[in-house]
């Protein structure tokens, strides 16, 4: 035990001189609180981030690269819209929606194959209206939603919730 965690211990056992302080009580007091939630708030970040892996899966389908014959000819390739047909706040949704699923699929690349595996088959049956996508080797749709949690909160994507 080092010099910091006497301290604490000290601290916790003047508070409380009739209960004895365990290492384990330290370790959930001191832990990462990204990856420890209230009860009551669990359902509520699990329904946000399942809404954002529906939206960021529709966002990542409508992705075409460019392959083959260029979509326009070499003297309009520099040409670009105005946008001017748009408002600002259109303008200002559209780049914070980018943002906010490039931010997702940071998350959904920082787990592991399988989790990234099981979010892709449970969107694509999803799209489907039926459980036609299956893979005996990836994990549950569940458990990856278990393991994006934590990221998705440092990474700041859940604070509409608390």
């Amino acid at each position: 035990m080092n010099k910091a965690e006497r301290s604490i211990l000290l601290e916790l056992n003047v508070a409380r001189i009739d209960k004895p302080v365990s290492s384990a009580m330290l370790m959930r007091r001191y832990q990462d609180p990204a990856k420890h939630v209230e009860f009551e708030k669990a359902k509520e970040y699990k329904a946000l981030a399942d809404a954002l892996l529906e939206e960021w899966h529709a966002w990542s389908a409508a992705y075409r690269p460019a392959l083959g014959v260029p979509g326009c000819s070499p003297s309009s390739r520099q040409a670009q819209s105005s946008k001017q047909f748009q408002s600002t706040a259109e303008i200002a949704e559209d780049s914070i929606r980018r943002t906010e699923m490039e931010s997702v699929e940071w998350c959904v690349d920082a787990v592991a194959l399988s989790f990234r595996q099981a979010i892709g088959i449970e969107m694509r049956n999803r799209e489907a209206r039926a459980r036609v996508w299956r893979s005996p080797s990836a994990a549950s749709y569940e458990d990856a939603l278990e393991e994006i949690l934590p990221i998705m909160r440092r990474k700041g994507l859940l604070e509409a919730v608390s």
